[in-house]
């Protein structure tokens, strides 16, 4: 949008000593006549923008001129910083890098120079081809644009949908789209590393109304089931790398006893397999029974 475009030129004037017509015609995939229309539009607003020609030369702002800095003190421009920056490891936004740029305008380097926290957003292996997918739907939230999909459920079921794209979230790392479904006709919460094939629709759609999520409960009640295991040795170890310590119980030297809530899919006997013999699924019975076919397939494929 051209509203976009303007702040985030008067954004990047403001923290750099010049800048030339074709970098901003680069950056912001628009030719140089439209930039220099917006070099005008942005100085009949009141902002002292000047030009110089040359090798050295382009477009800069009065060194006189001042944006108020006071509005956050350092310690919450350094935080802020780190949260966009980190959310922008996932998302490519024009919109968040505008909002970086302009707490880097009001605020001096040195504010930012904390290194005591860091965030990222983006999950390991995280690809340009994910990143680009949900900058498409974050597109589609904002234009209304319905969406074809393709999505691979987690117990491999494959289905074609008609969605429409509400919200976007991040937990643990993993994105995920929170959309109206019309195979469903509700709102479902789709992983976006499953959707195997994505297609932009001109058809817009007007947003539903929704309650605010209550995202532990979307992840813990749907589909899922209280798991009892017990741990041993070194998978004790490993457990604690998932699950918080005081949710333990210890059985004896050797071993402790999880009781836990955990999604109900295919995924999740993966997860336990991946324990090897350290692992013992206690309950529920029908769950041990499919540990036990999913083990006897497995060792048939070695001729055992």
């Amino acid at each position: 949008m051209k509203s976009d475009r303007l702040l985030g030129i008067v954004l990047t004037l403001a923290t750099k000593n010049r800048i030339t017509a074709k970098e901003l015609a680069d950056y912001y995939d628009v030719n140089i006549r439209t930039i220099q229309r917006d070099i005008d539009a942005i100085s009949a607003s009141g902002i002292p923008v000047f030009s110089e020609r040359g090798k050295d030369g382009g477009y800069f702002i009065d060194k006189n001129y001042k944006i108020d800095k006071s509005f956050f003190t350092d310690e919450e421009a350094d935080l802020i910083m780190k949260l966009l920056s980190g959310v922008s490891s996932g998302l490519d936004s024009v919109k968040l890098k505008n909002t970086i740029s302009k707490i880097s305008t009001v605020k001096k380097d040195s504010c930012f120079q904390n290194d005591k926290i860091e965030f990222d957003f983006s999950q390991w292996g995280f690809s340009k081809k994910l990143k680009d997918r949900i900058s498409t739907i974050s597109d589609c939230i904002d234009q209304s644009n319905k969406i074809a999909i393709v999505y691979n459920s987690s117990d491999f079921d494959k289905t074609e949908r008609i969605i429409e794209p509400h919200k976007l979230v991040n937990k643990s790392g993993v994105w995920y789209l929170y959309a109206y479904c019309s195979l469903r006709s509700d709102f479902r919460l789709f992983r976006i590393n499953r959707i195997a094939e994505i297609k932009v629709l001109k058809e817009r759609f007007c947003r539903r109304e929704f309650s605010k999520l209550d995202f532990d409960k979307e992840w813990s009640e749907k589909n899922s089931e209280e798991f009892t295991l017990s741990f041993r040795g070194d998978g004790i170890k490993k457990a604690k790398l998932y699950f918080d310590d005081s949710e333990f119980e210890q059985a004896n030297d050797n071993t402790v006893i999880l009781r836990i809530r955990l999604p109900l899919n295919r995924w999740i006997y993966d997860f336990f397999l991946g324990f090897g013999d350290s692992l013992t699924l206690l309950n529920p019975d029908y769950a041990r029974e499919k540990m036990k076919d999913i083990l006897k397939n497995t060792l048939s494929n070695y001729d055992l």
